[in-house]
């Protein structure tokens, strides 16, 4: 509950496409730690910033499924008009994961820039062309694997 709370857009927007999705003939699967761990281990991952920690808190939000075809979504919301934000490690590993295991990961965007429309592309197809790192000390594991991987101004 207190996730929703403090994110009622993103949650909105997951059972919406969640019901989309099921109208559609898909199986969704969860896979949002918030929505499948105990407490404790929720508490325990989200003071952990180690790649391993960030791998599972930062794990796409769904999974569907139809017809023998099964990709990850990662649905993404903002209220900037002029600006995307996703998390740089999460991109990164959804990136790797597309081209090298051939497990696509489609984002799914609704918010400021689309002018509140669904936009979507897979997480391949998106062009970082700034690398933000709001916290030095808490992203100082990935923050060198980051630079490494995107090529972009810091």
């Amino acid at each position: 509950m207190g996730d929703c709370y403090l994110a009622w857009n993103h949650c909105s927007f997951e059972h919406e496409f969640e019901s989309l999705c099921k109208d559609k003939g898909y199986v969704v699967v969860d896979l949002s730690y918030h929505h499948n761990y105990k407490e404790e281990a929720m508490r325990e991952l989200r003071k952990d910033f180690s790649p391993t920690s960030l791998s599972v808190r930062l794990a796409p939000d769904m999974m569907i499924s139809k017809e023998g075809k099964t990709i990850f979504c990662e649905l993404k919301t903002g209220r900037s008009k002029d600006i995307m934000r996703v998390e740089a490690y999460q991109l990164m590993c959804n990136i790797i994961k597309e081209r090298f295991l051939f497990t696509p990961c489609l984002y799914i965007y609704r918010g400021g820039f689309s002018d509140n429309r669904v936009i979507a592309c897979y997480s391949s197809d998106i062009i970082c062309n700034e690398l933000v790192i709001p916290d030095k000390e808490k992203n100082k594991q990935i923050e060198p694997i980051i630079k490494q991987f995107f090529n972009c101004p810091t």
